[in-house]
């Protein structure tokens, strides 16, 4: 159980219970409206390891959920990491597209839509948005429908 690697402990898990360990890792570091600066050191290494056992056990969805993960916390540094956060919501897109689940698709758009939005990159910020309102709207996400519209109002 005990090899360490980024300050978390190294478990061997079975099959099984990979997703509660997703789960528990998740529950930790996504709580929204908690991206205080001081936490974000402690929230990467965290998703990075979700990241990786996703990847160990062929959790492709979980891989998807770990790399959006990674952009909202990169997204939310200072100084802020536009590349890296860019990235990985672009990896998760990929993903999601790939699997099917246009819930987190349409979550990747709005997470670019609002990176762009605080950079200065109001076209780009726009299409992401809409892709976002698009999405939201066709599967009936009227919280986030309404958070979405809102950051585009923003936006333009």
């Amino acid at each position: 159980m005990e090899k360490k690697r980024s300050g978390l402990p190294r478990r061997s898990i079975s099959r099984s219970s990979f997703s509660l360990r997703i789960g528990d890792s998740a529950n930790f570091i996504s709580a929204k409206g908690n991206f205080t600066r001081r936490f974000l050191c402690l929230k990467v290494p965290w998703a990075s390891h979700a990241l990786d056992l996703s990847r160990a056990h062929q959790e492709r969805g979980h891989q998807a959920y770990a790399l959006r993960l990674l952009g909202e916390i990169h997204s939310h540094q200072e100084p802020l990491d536009v590349e890296k956060a860019e990235d990985f919501y672009r990896q998760a897109m990929a993903l999601a597209q790939e699997l099917g689940m246009r819930p987190l698709q349409a979550h990747c758009h709005f997470g670019l839509g609002t990176l762009y939005s605080k950079v200065g990159r109001v076209e780009q910020a726009r299409s992401e948005l809409s892709a976002a309102i698009e999405l939201f709207r066709s599967m009936e996400m009227t919280f986030w429908l309404t958070r979405a519209e809102a950051a585009l109002a923003q936006a333009e």
